[in-house]
């Protein structure tokens, strides 16, 4: 198990980045929950990074800590790019965002929020393909207890949709709009 004491990690699955992981992130933990102690991901250095490293006996002291476990599983979900648009079932809209409808939705085992954003309506405007790409990208990259995480982009024929970590509050965008 390693948490980063300075520097990015990039973490990928093949050929597929999944996400560019900072100081105070982590990462090793499903290959040591995991009873086949099989890795899930590859984590590659990007720049000079130092890691303090918990040892497999160590850890699974920690982890069976009923508070530490929570914040695991957590983790572990999502991080899971296993979940199908298929599996998902819509609980309730949450709103409209700015190029695009959120909704809850949930997987029978998870709740998130997912952002649909209709593929035609980006390409004839290139502004929001281009935005959306970004937004793709930053989210991807963001780890941090204060910032929602983003699991996973998915498209089908008509709609590219972000699943998104649910969290129950108010929007931002509202909250700066009451100010």
């Amino acid at each position: 198990f390693y948490v980063i004491s300075k520097g990015t990690v990039r973490i990928s699955k093949g050929d597929k980045q999944i996400r560019e992981i900072e100081k105070d992130s982590f990462f090793g933990e499903l290959a040591l929950l995991n009873k086949k102690n099989k890795r899930t991901a590859t984590a590659i250095a990007v720049n000079n990074v130092t890691c303090y490293v918990i040892r497999k006996k160590e850890f699974m002291i920690i982890a069976n800590d009923e508070s530490i476990s929570k914040i695991l599983l957590k983790q572990i979900a999502l991080q899971s790019d296993s979940v199908k648009l298929t599996e998902l079932r819509m609980i309730r809209s949450l709103g409209h965002g700015k190029f695009g409808n959120v909704s809850l939705v949930h997987n029978g085992t998870n709740v998130y929020a997912i952002k649909a954003i209709c593929r035609r309506d980006a390409n004839i405007k290139k502004r929001i393909a281009s935005y959306l790409i970004w937004e793709r990208r930053i989210m991807l990259c963001l780890d941090h207890p204060f910032i929602v995480k983003m699991v996973c982009s998915m498209k089908n024929d008509q709609f590219v949709f972000l699943l998104i970590e649910f969290v129950n509050g108010i929007c931002l965008k509202e909250l700066l709009n009451a100010q």
